[in-house]
């Protein structure tokens, strides 16, 4: 076979990018019809395997390409296929965004010279290629990868996509990292994971801020060497383990920072910040270009990390560290990044905003006693039969009482209704209202609220279950004494304000909850005899904090910046009440922490006003 000369590639290529007509496959889909080429397909599923990606580039309907390529068993081996009738340049651009690799480790392959013309136009480092260098492709030494034949790094991102996907129905990226629940795991034993870390040592470049290259030996040195502080870094989220993505290496003597390193696979999660300010900030020369930015003042709030003996930085060992669970909605959310503190852990449970755009709430009390009443199997049929629940729904730690503190909004119990599957029995909780209250029929709330939904489902449902209406206060008062009896731990509980909500004008439909101010007292009241007969259960009070129409924002149960900071200053002051002269706030790391908030959400507004001009 006769080698095209034509095609130089310096770099190892990390992911193909494939053009379909005339390329992948013989013929045009749009036209006469298309020839499966199989040897192409076993190209791509042998690049799999040396851990090199593959991705699609192609002017075309991309409901009929998926049919065709998930027939063939291979559609599942591309990331980010661009299937669409935009200039390819722009396309490719932008899988090369979303998948955070770089030009320079692509190949294009298409059969249009114009179209190669284009990709390097907007991709000026791209390696690009005819079909006839298909056929040297898996000889060439820029195509050796290494072997990864359980397809790890595809499954990697696999991750991604998910996540790119979900991502479009959080309002910010703050939100989004906020629902991942991302953790971070420390290890010290880094001799057990010294060919990770030389592997990232050895080939990271976005992430690499010090760019030092070193060799095996050298890297022997560095581990054993009593005056650095090593430790590499494991990254997961509600998406999946990403593996040892980090390492560091700390010259003690002279604070500074040898290595800092991460994959480029936990781009844009916050990783390399979290363990810059854990390490309190050290010095470091970073050596450019690196695709994220760190700083000397932010603390990640929506990282999590365990206390386990293996993940313990040097740093502060002797401080007791309070473990903080955290559970509810908008309100907390909120609350949580002003909760930062050098003695403080937090774990949080925030609602999860569904493929379909459903919201998924675990804070109503129902859901959680439905999470220790209800079989396994039981909440399988539910998750496969109802059309708005999922498995977070039955996902808690409250009753693991593997925290220090409890904290936990109420107020989704003050509007969450009720379902009875009328076969047996069983109530459950929600946030949506699908059913008209005063005729019983399906309503039109998927559709306001730009909800996905099958209409097949919701006929199902309505024949299987009764609208119940909202939580009553009795069964309300029920839930509280069934998780009190089993949760060991103190609780503060967060109510409802009752000051009436006035600003409907600048309220969306999908935003809109309108629940009586009747409802809100009812249900105060509840929890206020509750609290008083029972130990260790207190209440941050937001009768006292939202007391004008003008502190709430969009509805009775969103509140303005302001109102956030007063609740997390009570929280903290609750803390150093129950712990005495074991934990004291300092004022510093509060100032710094609403600083860090109040940066972050500009540049979130900024972000999305971008995104805006861009898209119109």
């Amino acid at each position: 076979m006769k080698k095209n000369k034509n095609i130089i590639l310096t770099n190892k290529i990390k992911i193909v990018i494939w053009d379909l007509d005339e390329t992948f496959w013989k013929g045009a889909l749009s036209e006469e019809g298309i020839h499966i080429i199989e040897k192409n397909i076993s190209i791509v599923k042998q690049l799999t395997d040396r851990g090199i990606l593959n991705s699609i580039v192609s002017k075309n309907n991309y409901d009929a390409v998926k049919e065709i390529l998930t027939e063939l068993n291979v559609w599942d081996y591309f990331i980010f296929p661009c299937i669409d009738w935009m200039p390819k340049g722009e396309m490719i651009k932008w899988v090369l965004e979303k998948a955070q690799l770089r030009d320079e480790n692509t190949l294009f392959i298409d059969d249009n010279h114009m179209n190669l013309a284009e990709a390097q136009f907007h991709n000026p480092k791209i390696n690009i290629a005819g079909p006839e260098f298909i056929d040297e492709m898996l000889l060439h030494k820029s195509f050796q990868g290494k072997d990864d034949r359980n397809h790890s790094r595809l499954k990697q991102y696999k991750l991604l996509e998910t996540k790119e996907e979900n991502k479009k129905f959080f309002s910010s990226d703050t939100e989004f990292l906020v629902n991942s629940n991302i953790k971070v795991e420390i290890f010290k034993d880094t001799e057990n994971y010294f060919d990770r870390i030389f592997e990232l040592v050895d080939r990271t470049n976005q992430l690499n801020f010090t760019k030092k290259r070193i060799s095996e030996d050298e890297l022997i040195d560095c581990l054993k060497n009593p005056d650095f502080d090593n430790a590499c870094i494991q990254v997961k989220d509600n998406y999946g383990d990403y593996g040892i993505a980090g390492f560091y290496s700390l010259n003690k003597q002279l604070n500074q920072l040898e290595h800092l390193i991460f994959s480029c696979r936990i781009l844009n999660l916050g990783v390399e910040q979290y363990i810059y300010a854990l390490l309190e900030f050290p010095k470091i020369k970073i050596i450019p270009d690196v695709a994220a930015q760190i700083n000397n003042q932010e603390m990640p709030f929506w990282i999590n990390s365990d206390d386990s003996e293996k993940q313990t930085v040097t740093k502060n060992k002797k401080r007791k560290k309070y473990n903080l669970l955290i559970k509810g909605g908008c309100d907390l959310e909120q609350v949580a990044h002003y909760l930062r503190h050098e003695n403080i852990n937090l774990k949080t449970e925030f609602p999860f905003t569904f493929k379909n755009h459903h919201q998924l709430r675990s804070d109503c009390t129902l859901c959680m006693r439905n999470s220790v009443e209800l079989n396994s199997e039981t909440k399988d049929r539910l998750i496969r039969e109802v059309p708005f629940m999922g498995r977070p729904l039955f996902e808690t730690e409250v009753f693991n009482n593997d925290y220090d503190v409890l904290i936990l909004s109420l107020v989704n119990n003050y509007w969450t209704v009720l379902y009875n599957e009328k076969t047996t029995g069983i109530n459950i909780p929600s946030v949506h209202r699908i059913f008209d209250e005063s005729t019983g029929e399906l309503s039109d709330y998927f559709p306001t609220r730009g909800i996905e939904y099958n209409g097949d489902l919701l006929k199902i449902f309505k024949e299987k279950y009764a609208y119940m209406g909202e939580l009553s206060p009795e069964e309300f008062k029920a839930n509280l004494k069934f998780m009190r009896e089993r949760i060991t731990r103190p609780i503060i509980f967060i109510n409802a304000t009752e000051v009436p909500f006035t600003d409907w004008e600048n309220t969306p439909a999908e935003a809109r909850i309108n629940v009586s101010i009747e409802r809100i007292i009812t249900m105060n009241r509840i929890l206020d005899d509750f609290i008083a007969e029972n130990k260790d259960c207190h209440l941050l009070d937001l009768r006292e904090i939202v007391i004008k129409s003008s502190d709430m924002k969009i509805s009775a149960f969103h509140y303005r910046r302001e109102i956030y900071i007063k609740m997390a200053e009570k929280l903290l002051k609750m803390l150093e009440d129950f712990n005495d002269s074991e934990f004291k706030l300092k004022r510093i790391d509060f100032i710094q922490a609403v600083a860090a908030k109040f940066m972050t959400d500009i540049k979130d507004k900024i972000m999305f006003k971008i995104i805006q001009k861009n898209s119109e």
